[in-house]
């Protein structure tokens, strides 16, 4: 367990909630998971620690028939103001607006449907999958909002990763030994998300075990006011890190490096070098000049002219491949943000365009226009897609 404090903290709250309630839903687990900050793997834990003590978790709370006295066409029994996820998601990236306004008119959960559609779903009956997907639609939505405003990351990215997450969680749901499945889906989507999910400095790859520490002390640091100053220089904040984690100070400073962001690329230049091993490369280096000195030179009578390459058709390879690249890395944006990164760096006529002038080809603003390009910009520089242009940087 990895915070093992927080998990006895959450599980002893819910405990007691349980036994006031009588039952609990996943919105009781989850919100204690985020109140205490806890990992994936924590929350799995916490998930499996209520149902082994015989606690009832249901997806949703159950209703009495007199809730069925409403007046609309449709009831909505589930235990939180989606109104406010939505708004925020729409003020955070106003992009998505129709997005949004799509899971909105989404019918909602009815009383004992979900129990209707499982075993439908695990039969492959399509319709059932849609619409087990469509009812967590909005679930998926407040997971990814939370996640990008605990970690300060695009609401475009973390919902994108929900989603797929979800769509997982549907086609393994095992409706006899997954347990609810409200919990179940939560994990699969708080797992795509963080598999995809970059730190701090998104053009460094970290794998996921690496990202864990950070996960969890991130919030932390956020919270107690430690990421508006130089985290680096203050030997308090490796301190709260090794108490909380159990770690050794190596651990501490890669999660301190995550939580800041690279201001410029002398910073990039730094940490490669603190990756090369010096000394390994002066005993090669060392090794070769011995090894040549005792043998004789097998090259010196080897025609240089046999190893011409014609710079030109190198050139000619590497931009081909680099063109195949972005056609398909430009492939995963919408029509009108190809079109404006294409106008605005002259990818087709080799005449780069201002703001202004793409602005009156499409008929808005320049603002517009550059938060268009931003956007796409953003898209693109997701580390699972900047990984395809390593060898062109």
């Amino acid at each position: 367990m990895e915070n093992k404090n927080g998990i006895e903290s959450a599980l002893a709250n819910l405990i007691q909630l349980s036994s006031e309630k009588g039952f609990l839903v996943f919105d009781d687990i989850y919100d204690e998971a985020d109140k205490w900050f806890l990992s994936i793997r924590d929350v799995d834990y916490l998930s499996s620690s209520i149902v082994t003590r015989g606690i009832i978790v249901y997806d949703e709370a159950p209703v009495t028939d007199a809730a069925g006295s409403s007046e609309d066409e449709y009831d909505d029994y589930a235990q939180r103001d989606y109104e406010a996820v939505f708004n925020r998601v729409i003020e955070l990236d106003s992009d998505l607006k129709d997005f949004i306004n799509a899971v909105r008119a989404i019918v909602p959960p009815q009383a004992r449907e979900m129990d209707q559609l499982k075993y439908q779903v695990q039969e492959e009956n399509l319709y059932a999958r849609e619409r087990v997907i469509q009812m967590y639609l909005r679930f998926a939505v407040r997971i990814a909002l939370q996640r990008a405003e605990t970690y300060d990351c695009e609401i475009s990215d973390t919902i994108q990763e929900a989603l797929i997450g979800l769509v997982t969680a549907v086609d393994k749901y095992d409706p006899d030994s997954s347990g609810p499945f409200g919990s179940y889906a939560s994990l699969w989507i708080l797992q795509n998300i963080g598999r995809a999910q970059a730190t701090q400095r998104p053009a460094v790859y970290y794998p996921v075990h690496k990202k864990e520490g950070y996960f969890t002390m991130y919030p932390i640091l956020k919270e107690n006011g430690y990421l508006n100053f130089d985290i680096w220089t203050d030997p308090e904040v490796r301190r709260i890190i090794q108490d909380r984690l159990g770690c050794g100070i190596d651990q501490a400073e890669d999660i301190i490096r995550q939580s800041m962001p690279i201001e410029s690329l002398d910073e990039i230049y730094e940490m490669f070098l603190k990756n090369i091993d010096v000394d390994e490369i002066q005993d090669d280096v060392f090794e070769n000049i011995i090894e040549n000195e005792i043998q004789p030179n097998v090259f010196q009578n080897i025609n240089p002219d046999a190893f011409y390459w014609n710079d030109g058709i190198y050139e000619e390879i590497e931009q081909r491949a680099l063109r195949e690249i972005l056609e398909k890395l430009m492939g995963e944006l919408s029509e009108r943000e190809q079109a404006v990164l294409i106008a605005r760096y002259g990818f087709e006529d080799g005449v780069e365009k201002t703001l202004e002038e793409v602005g009156q080809t499409f008929g808005v603003t320049r603002e517009r226009i550059r938060q268009i390009e931003s956007k796409a910009l953003r898209k693109l520089s997701h580390p699972t897609r900047i990984r395809e242009l390593k060898d062109f940087l």
